[in-house]
């Protein structure tokens, strides 16, 4: 789905052979596999994140992967590596989760070489971003309870002036933020499909459908699918959105 914000971000960060790079959230292994195909066998990318089954997962799918690679299981403000040994560091959809921006962009300076640069990219405005309040939109008119709000949302860093804020506040310089629209590829065959996908992949959702009785599930499904329709095309749903690129050196 997020293939062409890996791109940006891959593009922005300019890997080149050789290089160390460090992934922060690294999740599955997206964009370090891409990372460590640009870096090479020469190189490393060592990817990070603060959830066990995430660094397992990153392991599993880059071992064995031409460009080297190796998972760190950390706390995102408290990287276990000395100074000054990466050439630089990225993070796609991470920062908006991490309990303190600040000292996470801390942490990565100074694991990263004088000269060396970052590259991350947040999800932007909610208006922006469909894909996260179409369904959203379409559960409130059906009725169904509130979600628990119960820790940091997708939109935690929407806003580019208080992102470049973190940033020059954690000591990087050169710093730029810029809007990139782009689009996400769902993969789905019809469009009253894009509830039932969320749906998979969200614990939260699945226990907001569960509140309301089967008609209005099946109302709701309906009216994501209407909404939806003009993104069809022959790969699935082309949803259109919007991130926010954060470069600095």
């Amino acid at each position: 789905m997020s293939r062409e914000a890996t791109a940006v971000l891959v593009d922005s960060l300019g890997p080149a052979p050789g290089e160390r790079i460090i992934d922060l959230a690294c999740g599955a292994g997206d964009p370090a596999e891409a990372l460590a195909e640009a870096v090479g066998p020469a190189g490393l990318v060592v990817g990070v994140d603060r959830v066990e089954a995430m660094a397992r997962s990153f392991a599993e799918r880059l071992d064995g992967h031409a460009g080297r690679a190796a998972a760190a299981l950390a706390e995102t403000a408290a990287l276990p590596f000395d100074d000054d040994v990466f050439d630089g560091a990225s993070c796609r959809f991470g920062l908006m989760f991490v309990p303190t921006p600040v000292e996470t962009l801390r942490a990565l300076r100074r694991v990263v070489r004088p000269g060396g640069r970052c590259a991350l990219v947040t999800w932007g405005a909610p208006e922006d971003n469909p894909y996260f309040t179409l369904v959203a939109h379409a559960l409130d008119e059906a009725g169904a309870p509130p979600a628990p709000v119960e820790g940091p949302t997708v939109f935690e860093c929407q806003d580019p002036v208080a992102l470049e804020e973190h940033l020059r506040a954690a000591g990087w310089e050169q710093v730029r933020v810029r809007r990139v629209p782009l689009t996400l590829h769902v993969p789905v065959a019809a469009a009253d499909e894009l509830l039932p996908f969320q749906r998979d992949l969200s614990l939260a959702l699945e226990e907001r459908l569960a509140a309301l009785p089967d008609a209005l599930v099946r109302e709701a499904t309906a009216a994501v699918g209407r909404a939806a329709a003009r993104w069809l095309t022959d790969d699935g749903l082309a949803v259109p959105a919007e991130v926010l690129l954060a470069e600095g050196r």
